[in-house]
């Protein structure tokens, strides 16, 4: 995702980290979502190969997952406030939203 995105629900008030922030790019997806896991976050990505891992039956915090290239900014950021405001994070675990 791109920064901006963090930086936008940061501003709404949401709590959110993101790999640039955290300066952590560079690390597998494995752990990245171990990661994600061990701090009870929800990832938001563009990459499918965290819904192939969720698909294999690693657990996980939650995922939200948009299609490359499909969607702007502004509506992956409005997505994001959405879910936020109508899942709690326990009802996020393991739960794998398309958007």
């Amino acid at each position: 995702m791109p920064p901006s995105v963090a930086r936008q629900l940061k501003a709404s008030g949401l709590d959110v980290s993101s790999v640039h922030q955290l300066e952590i790019s560079g690390e597998g997806d494995p752990n990245l979502l171990d990661l994600a896991t061990a701090e009870n976050r929800v990832i938001c990505t563009r990459d499918a190969d965290y819904v192939r891992m969720a698909r294999a039956g690693i657990q996980h915090a939650g995922i939200v997952f948009f299609e490359k290239g499909q969607r702007d900014v502004g509506y992956i950021v409005r997505s994001l406030q959405r879910i936020a405001g109508e899942r709690s994070l326990p009802e996020m675990r393991n739960l794998v939203e398309f958007r």
